[in-house]
């Protein structure tokens, strides 16, 4: 059985072993780059069926084990499939924000539905003698995906000093033990904590100005005292923050849809709950907004591509529209857009890195052109939205255009001074090299 599914591996490893052996320039070298590109294509093909299948089988075994009948039927349907199964602490909140209580929690994420689930193992015993242990899920609630919003009081990172977090929580007083050697605090009693010091910390800025009004000289009651008192309760602080700020990068809050009211008109329950890890989280909220993004009007209507017998077929893994955004600057309504380059910004070592889920940073260019000139349109994608901050036009068409990455260029001076000893240093400036009609 597992033979054929070798088999492409092995085909992909000779082809590449023989393209490292093939000398540029020989004629045997560009039948060889088409049928690795053919057999990759496959390969990627059979994988994503492979992944769809897997995906299809596990939405069967999830309904077999629901409690709820009409899920059968809600989830074998054909076109639902399972993006991702966690186990998380749901926390329970009182009026007035302190924790009731904890439970654990499993979160079904499919295309289309977040599903909330208590894990029941059930232990039966057979006629062989055989001992066997299954899975069995009380549904809480199921809610549509695309109505699903993760509540966040600031960046993970924690976006600024003057960042604060909401006062709802402040009376939170209890320790969650949610799994063995794991401690999770409930947030509330961190920024209960962070409270205390802050105003600690006023009180001894109160008693250090009255303590330079004294007219006698004490040993333990001076200004130098009071100076390491009040760096004392900084250090403090900032390590409070900085336990907050880990609380909250393993913390999700949702804003779900409830039942109607008797009026009609819609009602929210919030959610809470912890992940294992900071990673777990943001790897979570990132699916989210990728399946809500595939959601979307403008991307259920797919993309075509054109097989090699000429036919178009709908593709199922289409990319995804985000936004669409005009890019001609020019009055003239005849340029058309030829061809775009993207280049990255470079992160400096000293950077935290960015979201991934965020947007890439770096400078889209863009060409257009008319019959007789071209224009480039320069797109940031430094702050939320991107926006055109440059626009140029140059006197022929442009037929293409290639981004120059950094390391390249690194090389090419190390190869001047290895030949010239021509002293040069790489540019921050980022380089495009653009093909113009007249052979420029």
């Amino acid at each position: 059985m597992m033979k054929p599914i070798q088999r492409f591996p092995q085909f992909i490893l000779l082809l590449q072993d023989m393209l490292k052996n093939t000398n540029k320039g020989h004629p045997d070298r560009l039948p060889l780059q088409m049928a690795l590109t053919e057999l990759e294509t496959l390969a990627e093909k059979l994988n994503e069926r492979k992944r769809d299948a897997d995906q299809r089988c596990e939405i069967k075994q999830i309904a077999k084990a629901m409690n709820e009948r009409y899920l059968n039927k809600l989830l074998s349907s054909g076109n639902r499939y399972l993006i991702r199964t966690d186990d998380m602490v749901e926390t329970v909140y009182n009026d007035k924000g302190e924790i009731i209580k904890t439970k654990e929690r499993r979160l079904f994420m499919l295309n289309d539905v977040l599903m909330c689930a208590t894990v029941n193992v059930r232990t039966s015993y057979e006629s062989s003698g055989t001992v066997t242990t299954g899975q069995r899920y009380l549904l809480k609630w199921s809610v549509p995906l695309g109505q699903v919003e993760v509540i966040e009081y600031g960046s993970s990172e924690g976006q600024g000093e003057n960042c604060r977090f909401p006062p709802q929580h402040s009376a939170e007083n209890v320790i969650v033990n949610s799994k063995p050697n794991k401690l999770y605090m409930g947030p509330g009693q961190l920024y209960h904590d962070l409270q205390n010091l802050l105003h600690d910390l006023n009180v001894v800025g109160q008693i250090s100005q009255l303590i330079g009004s004294l007219k006698g000289n004490y040993q333990n009651l001076n200004q130098s005292v009071a100076h390491d008192w009040t760096s004392g309760l900084q250090k403090l602080i900032l390590k409070k923050e900085d336990e907050i700020r880990a609380a909250d990068r393993c913390r999700i809050q949702l804003q779900l849809p409830g039942k109607q009211d008797k009026s009609g008109r819609p009602t929210f329950f919030t959610a809470v709950f912890n992940t294992f890890t900071p990673a777990i989280k943001q790897s979570w909220i990132n699916n989210l907004q990728m399946a809500k993004l595939a959601l979307a009007e403008d991307n259920l209507l797919g993309w075509f591509c054109v097989e090699d017998d000429g036919n178009q077929i709908k593709k199922e893994k289409h990319p995804l529209l985000v936004r669409h955004m005009p890019v001609m600057m020019a009055k003239q309504q005849e340029f058309k857009i030829e061809c775009a380059a993207y280049n990255p910004e470079l992160y400096l070592s000293g950077e935290t890195e960015s979201d991934s889920c965020s947007m890439e940073h770096g400078f889209l260019w863009i060409g257009s052109c008319t019959n007789q000139m071209g224009q480039i349109a320069i797109v940031s994608f430094q702050s939320s939205g991107p926006k055109v901050i440059e626009c140029f036009n140059v006197e022929s068409r442009i037929l293409c255009m290639v981004y120059i990455p950094e390391e390249e260029k690194i090389k090419e001076i190390n190869m001047s001074l290895n030949s010239e000893n021509v002293p040069a240093k790489a540019s921050n400036v980022p380089t495009i090299c653009l093909g113009m009609e007249e052979g420029r």
